[in-house]
Parts: C-alpha cells; structure tokens; sequence
C-alpha cells in the first residue's frame, strides 16, 4: 500500500492505497500532495486534496444514483404485489 517519506518530500502510494491512505498522507505532507507509482514502481500522477474531493464527490454521486435506482425496484416490486396498483392480480 502506501509508502513513508521525510517531512516535506513526496509519499508515493500505489494505486491500491485507499482514500483514508491518501488523505492521511495529503494532511501529513508539508507539500500537500502525494505522488502515485504503478504497480512496478513508476511514477503515474499527483493526488492533492482537489483531486481526494472530487474523488468523493464522485462516489458519493455514485452511490445517490444507485439508491434511487434501488428505491425505483422496490416500488416496482410493491407495485406489482398490490391489488388496484395496475401489477397485481385482481381479487388476490
């Protein structure tokens, strides 16, 4: 997972850090940045806090559309059980 550096130098996390890693990491670095290395080592990108919120921003979007589309499923659901919704069975 993540990496340790010297107060002011880059942390280097691979992309299998969490969040929490990296946002540790953004708070504790005096530069406010962590870089990211592959899987191999190499360098692949800069995480600052802009990019941790957007990150967020992002998943917490992600979960609001999923809830929605589960909450249209289960009134589908109870709709098609309940007589006089137009789903169930007449008389059931």
């Amino acid at each position: 997972m993540g990496g340790r550096g010297h107060p002011g130098s880059f942390f280097f996390f691979t992309r299998e850090a969490t969040l929490r890693d990296a946002l540790e990491a953004v708070l504790t670095d005096n530069a406010g940045r962590v870089a990211v290395t592959g899987r191999r080592g190499e360098y692949t990108g800069v995480v600052d806090m802009e990019t941790l919120m957007n990150s967020v921003h992002e998943m917490l979007e992600e979960d609001r559309l999923d809830a929605m589309e589960h909450q249209q499923e289960l009134a589908d659901q109870r709709a098609e059980r309940e007589p006089g919704t137009g789903g169930g069975e007449a008389g059931a």
